[in-house]
C-alpha cells in the first residue's frame, strides 16, 4: 500500500550528481516532492529552511561528512525525520544505524526503493 502524497517531501541527498539525478526523477515521478542536496552540509541547510520533509534519502559515501554520519547527527539535535541510507560499498551491521533509520543496498530497482520508502513511513 503506498502512503505518499503528492504532499510528501523527501531530501535527496548525493554526492553524484547523475545518480542524484536519476533518483529525483524516479521520486517525482512516484509522487514525491523532492529537494536535493549534493553534501551533508547542505542537507541540514535544507532541512532547517523545510522543516515539512518527511524523508531523508541519502548516500552513505560522502566527502567531508558521510551520511551516516550525517544522520547521527540530527538524532543528537531531536530531529527523527526517518531516513534511507544507500550505498554500493558496505551495509552497515543493523545495530549501527540510528533510531528510524533503513538500509538500502545499491544498486536498487525502483520498486525496492519506493517500498523501503513506504516502510519507514509506516514503520513496519
Amino acid at each position: 500500500m503506498r502512503v505518499t502524497s503528492a504532499f510528501t517531501a523527501i531530501l535527496l541527498v548525493e554526492d553524484d550528481q547523475t545518480i542524484r539525478e536519476l533518483a529525483a526523477a524516479m521520486l517525482a515521478a512516484d509522487g514525491y516532492r523532492v529537494l536535493s542536496a549534493a553534501t551533508a552540509q547542505e542537507a541540514l541547510e535544507v532541512l532547517e529552511r523545510h522543516p515539512d520533509v518527511e524523508l531523508i534519502f541519502s548516500d552513505v559515501q560522502m566527502p567531508r561528512c558521510d551520511g551516516l554520519s550525517m544522520v547521527r547527527q540530527l538524532r543528537r539535535r531531536g530531529i527523527d525525520t526517518p531516513a534511507l541510507l544507500t550505498s554500493g560499498m558496505h551495509a552497515p551491521e543493523p545495530w549501527m544505524l540510528p533510531a528510524y533509520t533503513g538500509f538500502l543496498p545499491k544498486p536498487y530497482r525502483r520498486a525496492d526503493l519506493l517500498a523501503a520508502l513506504d516502510r519507514l513511513q509506516t514503520g513496519t
